[in-house]
């Protein structure tokens, strides 16, 4: 029975350590941020729904395949495969060069050479090395705002989505805004 114990005691501290991610701010002059909030759900009384968010970048990126990084840009975080590439993913152009994200574009996204139709028909995700060689330098997400109620909402009304653009967003939380930051393209 003591070697149970143990032997379940070793498997929770290593489930435990399993679990510990490391922090890094890493912020730079080329990502300093006005303001950042980074929570993506909102909690209410029905259940946690995800809202919509619309976002614009520092370049015409639109086309371009969006990875995650690290807070410093140094590691990829989170890179899609191929098969999740899709036309319903790709965003949607709204007013004043704001996108409607249909993919997660984050606070830490950059954008890759890859577009939506290319990187849809690789056989295979491209290795990690190779990924961070076709990260377009400097393509920065700039403004970050989630709006008051679901994508699907967002996609049956644009012309809503428009007026809050138009009126600064409105009942919106904005989530990020930086000074634009030109790419090296």
């Amino acid at each position: 029975m003591k070697k149970i114990a143990i032997f379940a005691v070793g498997i929770l501290v290593m489930a435990v350590a399993a679990c510990h991610t490391q922090k890094d701010n890493g912020v730079t002059a080329e990502n300093a941020v006005v303001s950042a909030r980074p929570e993506s759900m909102v909690v209410g009384h029905s259940s946690m729904i995800p809202k919509a968010v619309v976002y614009r970048t520092n370049g015409p990126f639109s086309e371009n395949v969006p990875i995650i990084m690290s807070a410093n840009r140094k590691e990829i975080v989170s890179f899609p495969a191929p098969s999740d590439i899709h036309p319903d993913v790709a965003p949607v152009e709204l007013a004043e060069g704001y996108l409607l994200d249909r993919h997660g574009v984050g606070i830490n996204s950059a954008f890759t050479r890859y577009t939506y139709d290319e990187y849809s028909t690789l056989p295979v995700a491209p290795s990690l090395r190779h990924l961070r060689q076709m990260v377009i330098p400097g393509a920065i997400v700039t403004d970050l705002v989630r709006l008051p109620f679901p994508l699907t909402t967002a996609l049956a009304d644009t012309a809503r989505v428009n007026r809050l653009i138009r009126q600064g967003f409105p009942g919106c939380d904005v989530m990020l805004e930086r000074k634009a930051v030109a790419p090296f393209l």
